[in-house]
């Protein structure tokens, strides 16, 4: 009679649930030690992006459109990047919003190119704002382009 079968089939046992335990741990912690780091440094670009919105939002309201205008772009780029579409969206108004004043203020001092250039940005994130198309229509009849303003 055979004592030791079912102690060697015990002993076979727990190898077999000693190499998947081991087995589940190298694949199963792995991806989650890489998703933490990756987390933590997608949270960091976050607070990147909300510092530079702030940044932003300040240049702004201290009249620094055009500086506000890079901040915003620089913004808009970096939560692109992280895919945070709540800032994607709020960083695209804000920019096509001193995109506008800062055209609209380079319309006050008859700066008319620097303000054809602004409104050219605005177009590539808004093109349906009639606001915009009719500043870049002043601008354009500023800087003696009759035809070209008749048609914006």
């Amino acid at each position: 009679m055979n004592m030791y079968w079912p102690h060697r089939l015990f002993a076979n046992r727990w190898i077999v649930v000693a190499f998947l335990g081991l087995f589940a741990i190298q694949f199963g912690v792995s991806p989650t030690v890489a998703q933490d780091e990756s987390s933590s440094a997608k949270r960091a670009q976050k607070k990147k992006v909300q510092k530079l919105f702030n940044k932003g939002k300040s240049a702004a309201q201290s009249g620094n459109y055009g500086e506000a205008s890079e901040i915003f772009e620089k913004a808009l780029t970096m939560a692109k990047d992280v895919k945070w579409d709540q800032a994607v969206q709020m960083s695209q108004q804000f920019l096509v919003k001193s995109l506008t004043e800062a055209g609209t203020t380079a319309n006050k001092e008859k700066n008319y190119q620097a303000a054809l250039d602004h409104y050219e940005k605005v177009l590539q994130y808004v093109d349906n704002d009639p606001t915009v198309h009719y500043n870049q229509g002043i601008a354009l009849l500023g800087a003696d382009s009759t035809e070209a303003g008749l048609q914006s």
